[in-house]
């Protein structure tokens, strides 16, 4: 069963909303349950029930491949609940570090943006479409085109990476698909890289 989506609560326009909507890209399972997860830490689990009642009571395992288009369901149910976009993605790599902790050992900021990039072209059948990021010292450019989850999102995702290396930076959408640009452009800057 999939859930309905009249609406969007994160598109950003009418095309946005139309592309979600439709949208027919896979992801592994270990998203959909982090994503869950990360609700339920947010706001407790009454939440995350509903949203796996609306989603069919699914049993995602981490590494098959699962419709993409259930985090927009899981990000609309969670954003219409008020819960923030940019908080859930916060959560990511904290969290994949506390069952990870090897993953980290001797790896800088900048590697981590390595993995989370081949993460995304090799986790996702949707991942490969954009544009190669661009890494130089302390600074990164993201790019991403055609994703199903919110734009800040991501920009929390890498507030979290930084959270996990224990430096001070900063992350902005500095272009939007949704808004013009030919994709989505995130760019981060870090003060101190260091490797854990």
């Amino acid at each position: 069963m999939t859930a309905t989506l009249t609406s969007v609560a994160y598109a950003k326009n009418p095309d946005h909303e139309r592309f979600i909507q439709g949208f027919t890209g896979q992801c592994r399972g270990r998203y959909h349950l982090a994503y869950l997860v990360g609700v339920e830490i947010l706001s407790g689990p009454a939440l995350r029930a509903e949203i796996e009642r609306d989603l069919g009571q699914p049993r995602y395992l981490p590494d098959q491949m699962y419709p993409s288009r259930d985090l927009a369901v899981i990000f609309d149910r969670a954003v219409r609940a008020g819960l923030s976009a940019e908080r859930l993605g916060e959560l990511v790599i904290p969290t994949y570090k506390r069952v990870n902790p090897h993953a980290f050992e001797g790896r800088s900021v900048a590697d981590a943006f390595e993995i989370l990039e081949r993460g995304w072209r090799t986790e996702t059948t949707y991942g490969g479409i954009s544009p190669a990021h661009e890494v130089e010292p302390g600074r990164v450019r993201i790019f991403r085109v055609g994703q199903p989850t919110p734009c800040a999102f991501f920009v929390g995702v890498i507030h979290g990476l930084f959270k996990a290396f224990g430096v001070e930076g900063s992350a902005a959408e500095t272009t939007c698909q949704w808004e013009g640009a030919q994709s989505c452009c995130f760019e981060a800057r870090w003060e101190h890289p260091k490797t854990v």
